[in-house]
């Protein structure tokens, strides 16, 4: 077991529930610096408490989970009232420390003060500027989780209802340069990161999202998964799924179902469709996937590392995704049959359907990627907690 090493994480994303993304991202995080002998603290900040702040704190503990009420977070007037026109594209970035949060930081040294951390990390870049006032004897370190320079372009033309933070280039650089440690969440956002920090002492390394791989067994039904959150990116994606590559797998297979979890299925207006299940929020999401043969993650947009795919071949399931829903992911055996047009994404959902030793031989696939790919994830933060601020004493 590695030395124990205290840790503030400061995030005003909650890991509880873990019904997107971004907040499974976390919770894996902490858990995996769990079983690496560290000590976790979460500073939680956001306009209000999180009604999930219970099981927050009894997953870390008492006396480790702190709350910060912040005021309202100043974001631009376009932001505010932007509706996906088109013309969003090019809506001009938002200041770099637009969000940062000057009450924030008083509590923040506080806690530095009473606990004498090893390191500082904050879950994305809104509070980086807070990063300039902590000791440089405290390892200070980034996880980006997606990059923010010019996002109003790299989401366009899909519809996304909020263009919530994009900076520019300049931006990204200088808030990243504030940390000893930038992590990136997959291998081509790692070689972008070093590009643009070039000329910085900041080094870049990537961890993915490590998660538990629950062995299911292949189903027998015909039943088609997707899980999301409720953002415009998958409300495109499945829309696109239902309306142009659905209808074809139906004609071929009459009693498939397409089962939806997750706040997705507040954005569908699905007209009456026996083969369609939308069950909303669910209290356990591997229940979900147990239960289905196969996942699609049909997503057409997109940057960062795509979770829910991480997560459906964490579950041994075969997965149909477009290239972007693959994003990210390096693999030698195939786990993750790959389509960007309706008619191939149709053909290759019916393959799985159809074949059961394909699908065997995709579970099989996918358990020793995901043992792999968690191991170099656990390499990767151990390793971090071995360096010191700006010091490198361990080459990355």
């Amino acid at each position: 077991m590695s030395e124990k090493k205290r840790i503030l994480m400061i995030s005003d994303c909650a890991f509880y529930p873990q019904n997107e993304g971004n907040c499974r991202r976390i919770y894996n995080l902490i858990r995996s610096m769990y079983a690496a002998g560290y000590i976790v603290d979460f500073l939680y900040y956001a306009s209000e408490k999180n009604r999930y702040t219970r099981q927050m704190k009894l997953f870390l503990g008492e006396g480790h989970f702190f709350f910060y009420r912040s005021p309202l977070i100043k974001i631009s007037f376009f932001c505010r009232h932007s509706t996906g026109r088109p013309l969003e594209r090019f809506v001009p970035p938002v200041r770099v420390d637009s969000r940062y949060l000057p009450e924030l930081n008083k509590k923040v040294h506080e806690l530095v003060r009473k606990y004498k951390y090893d390191v500082v990390w904050l879950e994305y870049i809104y509070q980086s500027k807070l990063l300039e006032s902590i000791d440089t004897s405290i390892l200070k370190v980034i996880d980006t989780h997606d990059r923010f320079a010019y996002r109003n372009f790299n989401i366009f033309p899909v519809t996304h209802k909020m263009v919530n933070y994009s900076v520019t280039f300049c931006g990204e650089r200088k808030a990243l340069g504030r940390a000893d440690y930038v992590i990136a969440i997959q291998h081509d956002e790692e070689k972008y990161f070093r590009n643009l920090l070039k000329g910085k002492k900041t080094k870049v390394i990537t961890i993915g999202d490590n998660h538990s791989i629950v062995k299911n067994e292949i189903q027998k039904n015909h039943d088609i998964c997707f899980c999301g959150s409720s953002n415009g990116l998958n409300e495109d994606a499945l829309n696109w799924f239902i309306n142009d590559i659905f209808p074809m797998i139906v004609s071929e297979i009459k009693d498939c179902r397409l089962i939806v979890a997750g706040r997705i299925c507040e954005r569908m207006n699905i007209k009456m469709n026996k083969n369609v299940c939308l069950l909303g929020q669910v209290g356990d999401i591997d229940e979900v996937y147990k239960n289905c043969r196969i996942v699609i993650n049909p997503v057409r947009v997109g940057t960062g590392l795509n979770i829910k795919s991480i997560e459906a071949l964490a579950h041994c399931k075969p997965l149909v995704a477009t290239s972007v829903g693959a994003r990210g992911l390096k693999w030698s055996e195939p786990i993750i049959s790959i389509a960007d047009d309706e008619l191939r994404f149709a053909q290759e959902v019916i393959h799985f359907l159809e074949d059961d030793s394909l699908c065997e031989k995709y579970r099989s696939n996918c358990i020793k990627f995901l043992e792999e790919y968690n191991r170099n994830n656990m390499n990767a933060i151990k390793k971090i907690m071995k360096c010191g601020a700006f010091r490198g004493e361990v080459e990355i």
